[in-house]
C-alpha cells in the first residue's frame, strides 16, 4: 500500500486485492485453491454463446470472423495446444474477403464447434512439476524427428528458468545458452535436496 505513493502512482481501490484466494487479475481468473489460471469465465461463456451465433447463420464477414477467432487464440493461450484446432480457420481468414459476407465451409464449421467444446478446459496449472526429459523436435517438407533425452526434473527446470524470452539476452554468452551452467545449476540443487 506505501509503495503506489511511493512511486508517483495512484491505486485503484477496485484493483486491491488482498486475503482472496480467487479474483480477476489483469485480465486472468485465478483459482487459488484449485491451482489453476485462465481467461475469465464470464469471457469465455460470452465468447462460446458468439460463436455459437455466427455459426447458426453460417455465414460471417472478416471483421466478425476475425474477432471471434482471435478471441479464441486468446482463449486458448492458456492451454496452447489447443491452438492446433483452428487450421482451417486461419487459412478462411487468409481467403474472406475484406468486405461483404461469405459463407463458411464445413470444416471451418468443425474447427469452432471444437473451440467451443474445448473452451472450459483451456486452463493452466499452476502447480504442474517439471518433466523429466527434454524433448526436440525438427521438421522438413519430407520427414519430421522428435528426441527424447532423460535429464530429470532439477535440469528441465532450469533450462525452464532460462528460456529465451524477449529482451532478455544477459543470461547468454554469444547469444546461446551456456548448457554447462545449467547443468551445474541443476547439480547443485540436487545436492542440496539430498541434505
Amino acid at each position: 500500500d506505501r509503495v503506489y505513493p511511493a512511486v508517483g502512482l495512484t491505486q485503484h481501490p477496485k484493483k486491491r486485492i488482498r486475503d482472496c484466494s480467487d479474483a480477476v487479475v489483469i485480465g486472468d481468473e485465478v483459482e487459488g485453491v484449485v491451482g489453476v489460471v485462465h481467461a475469465p469465465a464470464v469471457r469465455i461463456a460470452a465468447l462460446m454463446g458468439l460463436t455459437l451465433d455466427m455459426l447458426t447463420v453460417a455465414a460471417t464477414n472478416y471483421g466478425l470472423f476475425a474477432t471471434i477467432l482471435h478471441s479464441w487464440v486468446q482463449v486458448f493461450m492458456y492451454r496452447r495446444p489447443l491452438l492446433a484446432l483452428f487450421s482451417k480457420c486461419f487459412a478462411f481468414q487468409e481467403q474472406l474477403p475484406r468486405t461483404g459476407w461469405a459463407r463458411m465451409p464445413g470444416h471451418v464449421v468443425n474447427e469452432l464447434l471444437s473451440a467451443i467444446i474445448m473452451g472450459p478446459l483451456a486452463v493452466t496449472d499452476l502447480r504442474v512439476s517439471y518433466a523429466p526429459d527434454v524433448y526436440g523436435t525438427d521438421a522438413s517438407l519430407f520427414a519430421g524427428a522428435v528426441v527424447r533425452a532423460a535429464v530429470g526434473p532439477a535440469v528441465t527446470a532450469e533450462l525452464w528458468r532460462r528460456r529465451r524470452r524477449r529482451a532478455d539476452r544477459s543470461r547468454r554468452r554469444h547469444g546461446r545458452l551456456a548448457l554447462d551452467e545449467v547443468v551445474q545449476v541443476a547439480q547443485v540443487g540436487q545436492v542440496r535436496r539430498k541434505i
